[in-house]
Order: structure tokens, then sequence, then C-alpha cells
């Protein structure tokens, strides 16, 4: 059955990391037969790096491979943000007990043993993705939620550094007038020298003010970048 290019691209996505030809193939074969888009690699260095750069939504992940084993492909990719909520199945050997374990501490979230029954390896692939779907969705609306109370926040400091600009330049216009009038009108050192002060102090306050507008629209701005 042909795919074509539009279908693969709303396709969930599968990297199948396999170190054994014949397999990695037959896999490639009926992975794509169900309507995925199908990526391979044959080691895991191979996998981090086509992982890194085409986000796939789910990864078969061998245990035995050259370079780079399955599991310390695993450890690594769970340890990037860019790739750690991809969910690994790890694909093992049935009488390597052991690696089931280091895999899922690794950070895999099933396993399949081989020789193992196609028909039960694409019944895990597509309930992982049912998962993957509803993370999605989760992570989405968390997104929104986020949007929606940064857009309140940055509209609510936007209007008090406003007001609080506006107040403050009012002050030190009128204490200019203020200075003006007595030094013209009375040469008290006492009222120039107070005006004076007031100034000054409100010039600090928006200096002041100007520095927490950087400073917040820094802090929002590391928040964003951390949830995209």
């Amino acid at each position: 059955m042909a795919i074509d290019s539009q279908s693969q691209e709303k396709s969930p996505k599968i990297l199948v990391v396999e170190d054994d030809n014949e397999l990695r193939d037959l896999l490639h074969t009926q992975l794509e037969l169900e309507g995925y888009h199908v990526s391979t690699a044959h080691n895991g260095a191979v996998a981090i790096s086509k992982a890194r750069n085409q986000k796939p939504d789910i990864i078969l992940m061998d245990v035995l491979m050259p370079q780079m084993d399955g599991i310390e492909a695993t450890k690594t990719l769970k340890g990037y943000e860019d790739t750690k909520h991809i969910p690994v199945i790890m694909v093992t050997s049935e009488d390597k007990k052991e690696d089931m374990i280091k895999g899922l501490e690794a950070g895999a979230i099933d396993y399949i043993t081989k020789p193992f029954y196609l028909p039960e390896l694409k019944a895990r692939v597509k309930a992982v993705l049912r998962f993957k779907s509803i993370y999605n969705d989760l992570i989405r609306v968390r997104e929104e939620l986020v949007k929606k109370e940064m857009s309140a926040t940055i509209r609510n400091t936007v209007n008090i550094v406003n007001e609080s600009i506006d107040d403050n330049a009012g002050i030190i216009i009128e204490q200019s007038r203020n200075l003006r009038q007595h030094h013209l009108l009375d040469n008290t050192s006492d009222i120039i020298e107070n005006a004076a002060t007031n100034i000054k102090n409100t010039v600090i306050n928006l200096r002041y003010l100007d520095t927490l507008t950087i400073k917040i629209y820094r802090e929002i701005s590391e928040i964003v970048e951390k949830i995209y």
C-alpha cells in the first residue's frame, strides 16, 4: 500500500533502532504498512542524532548494538530537554531479564522480547502512541493556561509601570515648578533643597521601575524558553 508524502507528514513518526539488517528492514516495512512514517538507525549513537533532528513520536530501541547500546542511548536521550518526552520501547532478548530492568530504569516506557510476535509489537506501539497523544494534549492545555497567565501578568505589569511612570512624571513636573517658583520668589535654601531631593528620589523611582520591567521581561522570556 503506497502512502503519499502528505499522509506521511500527518502519520505518527517511529524511529526503529536495530543493528540486525534483516530485522530492521522487516520492522520498517511492517510499520509502514500500518501507516506510520518510519526511519531507522543501526546503533545508539545514530539513534540519538536522528531522534534530536526528527523528534519521532516513539522509538523502538534494541539493547545490544555496537558503538553504543540501547540502554546508554536511552539514558542520553532522556537527559536532553528536546527528547526526554519521547517514549521508548526497549527490545530485549527473552533470556536477558536484567536488560529489561536496566531499560526501564534508563527511562523506557515498555519492553518487548525477541523473538517477538509482530501483532503484539504493533499492539504495544499503538498503546504507547495513545499514551503519547494524551500526554501531548495535556501539554497543549498546560501551554495554553501558561500563555493566558503570562498575558495577564504582562498586561498588569505594563499597567502598573505606566501608571507609576505617569504619577512620577507628574511629581517631577510639579517639583520642578515649585523649585523654580521658590527660587524666584523666595531664596529659601531649605525649600530648594527639599524640592531637589524630591525630584532626585522620583527619578530614582523611575529608574527602579525601568530596571524592574527589564527583570520581569527576562524572567518571562526564560519561562517561555523552558516551555517551548
